[in-house]
């Protein structure tokens, strides 16, 4: 099944993954290409569940996010990181960034499987549940292959909110000393910027008050056009 949460709300994704941690899916697949993004509302999840959140790229290896020391190198073998994650006795978030690129192998395969059984039944010392989900991000959502397609739950991870862009105008203005004049149509470029990732948001409003000494609707919507051709 794939979800998506488009309800202008920031936070709704965040909800749905909470809940869904609390149910203890065990493998989640992400569609987004905004990893930095998709990171954060992860590390809020995984803070209020009292999770930890790993992060594994085949650049970097496996890394806790927010711990002291770097990645161990070994772990940029994917079958390594996935095995280090089975093996996690204090339950977290378990994000792998470029694992899609790994499933020709049928031993990548057989561990995301294998991960996925083990956590569903996850307990601690005390035989309490332990919560552990392993989530998959790729900018079209993981194309899974069919032996692991039904144990995933698939999200559509939404644009930015009215809410994120105009905390996004927020900040660009409160740098300014023409803050209250920055914002007079933040309504209107909060609408224009709808549809754009926050990279690409960040990008065009410092374009905006570079070029134009304002946040302009004409400069936003010319980036958005641009956007729409390269995609």
């Amino acid at each position: 099944a794939r979800m998506s949460t488009q309800n202008g709300n920031g936070n709704g994704i965040e909800s749905t993954v909470s809940a869904l941690v609390r149910a203890r899916y065990s493998l989640l697949s992400i569609a987004s290409i905004e990893e930095a993004r998709v990171e954060s509302g992860l590390g809020r999840v995984a803070r209020d569940r009292g999770l930890s959140l790993w992060v594994w790229s085949c650049s970097r290896g496996l890394r806790q996010v927010d711990a002291e020391g770097e990645a161990s190198g070994e772990t940029r073998d994917p079958v390594e990181a996935l095995r280090r994650v089975q093996a996690d006795e204090q339950g977290g978030l378990y994000l792998f960034l470029d694992l899609d690129a790994f499933f020709p192998s049928q031993e990548v395969r057989r561990w995301v499987r294998d991960c996925a059984a083990a956590f569903r039944v996850a307990t601690d010392a005390q035989h309490r549940p332990l919560y552990k989900t392993l989530v998959l991000l790729s900018p079209q959502g993981a194309s899974l292959p069919a032996d692991i397609r039904d144990e995933a739950e698939a999200i559509d991870w939404p644009l930015p909110s009215r809410d994120e862009i105009a905390h996004e105008l927020e900040v660009f203005a409160g740098q300014s000393s023409k803050r209250d004049e920055l914002l007079a149509d933040a309504d209107a470029v909060v609408e224009a910027c709808l549809g754009l990732t926050h990279t690409a948001t960040s990008n065009v409003l410092a374009r905006a008050l570079v070029q134009k000494g304002r946040f302009d609707v004409a400069t936003v919507l010319s980036e958005k056009e641009q956007h729409a051709d390269a995609a």
